[in-house]
Parts: C-alpha cells; sequence; structure tokens
C-alpha cells in the first residue's frame, strides 16, 4: 500500500469523523436551565478545537496538564510512522540492489541466497510495524478529540464531598420472621 493509498484512506476516515461529531453536536439544543459552567464549556466547541489541533481541547476544558500527553502520544506514534517506513524503503532498495548484482560478487552463494530471503522478511517486518503505527496514531488523535468531548461534557458533574453512600446492616420484617439484609442510603445536600 503506498504512502498516498494510507493519506487517502486516512483524509476519508477523519472527514467521517468530524461529519459525525458535528452531526451529532447539531442535534443538542441550548437548555435555557444550564448551568453557568456547562454553558462556559461546550463539548462541541472542545471537539472541534482538539480536531483542529490536538491537545487544544483538553486546554480549553482547563485541563493543561493532559494536552503535552497528547502532544507526546501522538509525536511519539509519527516517529514510529516515519522509522518504520524509512526501513521499510531502506530494505527494499537493497533488495532491489542485490536483485540486480551478479551472484558471483559475493563470498558464498548462501550469502546470496540468505540475504534473498532477508530482505523481504524484513521488508513485511517494517512495512506491518509502519501500518501499525499509522493505526496508533489515528487511535490517539480520535482518543484526543473523545478525551475533550467527554470532558467538557462532564465539567458540570457534582463530585462534591456532599455526595456519599452509606451501607448499613438492618433486620428486615417479613411475614412474621426477622430476616438479615442491609440498607443502602444516598445524600444528596
Amino acid at each position: 500500500m503506498s504512502y498516498r493509498h494510507c493519506w487517502k484512506k486516512w483524509k476519508a476516515a477523519t472527514s467521517l469523523l468530524f461529519l459525525f461529531i458535528s452531526l451529532s453536536s447539531y442535534s443538542q439544543e441550548v437548555d435555557s436551565s444550564l448551568t453557568e459552567i456547562e454553558r462556559q464549556f461546550s463539548p462541541r466547541t472542545a471537539s472541534l478545537l482538539s480536531m483542529a489541533l490536538p491537545g487544544a481541547g483538553q486546554i480549553y476544558n482547563k485541563k493543561y496538564w493532559k494536552a503535552p500527553i497528547v502532544w507526546a502520544g501522538l509525536a511519539t506514534s509519527l516517529y514510529f510512522v516515519y522509522e518504520n517506513s524509512y526501513q521499510y524503503k531502506v530494505n527494499k532498495l537493497r533488495y532491489i540492489s542485490l536483485l540486480n548484482t551478479d551472484p558471483s560478487h559475493y563470498s558464498t552463494p548462501g550469502e546470496y541466497e540468505a540475504l534473498k530471503q532477508f530482505y523481504p522478511e524484513s521488508m513485511e517486518y517494517y512495512r506491518r510495524w509502519r501500518d501499525i503505527s499509522y493505526i496508533a496514531t489515528a487511535a490517539i488523535y480520535i482518543l484526543n478529540i473523545l478525551d475533550a468531548n467527554v470532558d467538557a461534557h462532564l465539567k458540570a458533574f457534582d463530585v462534591s464531598d456532599d455526595l456519599s453512600l452509606q451501607i448499613q446492616p438492618t433486620i428486615i420484617p417479613m411475614q412474621g420472621q426477622q430476616t438479615p439484609g442491609l440498607t443502602l442510603a444516598f445524600n444528596f445536600k
């Protein structure tokens, strides 16, 4: 698979992702009962920022510590895309050079045959890891967008100390008998 073919598939996949997120965002209506926090952090804006510039949605959500993680993940996966592509091309050129060389130039006939077997295996190895690196890059990019979207949705979620769950043993009277049980008490202050 050529670089251009992979790039076309990548563009098509991201275009579908943009369409999916923008369509789902349009289905939401602004409710007048939204709190100030919910109005301030729009999931749609966070998603669009993360699509345009990975990590920007995390900064928009004021989760500054997440942006370097996104950048490091993308930089690492792109480094492996580059390195595996480079190694694939080097081995491909060496294999072509080997096939164009007279086998009598090698010290033993076994050396020529070993190299003739080694280079295709090496090319396949680096091609497979290059493709996995492309998939990892796409996954990190998509997770970046989803993280920004979910984090903006959960900005108004109450995680205060006033929320609690208490579990207590109790005796439940049932048909003239007393049965042991548990009582769950939720506190929403």
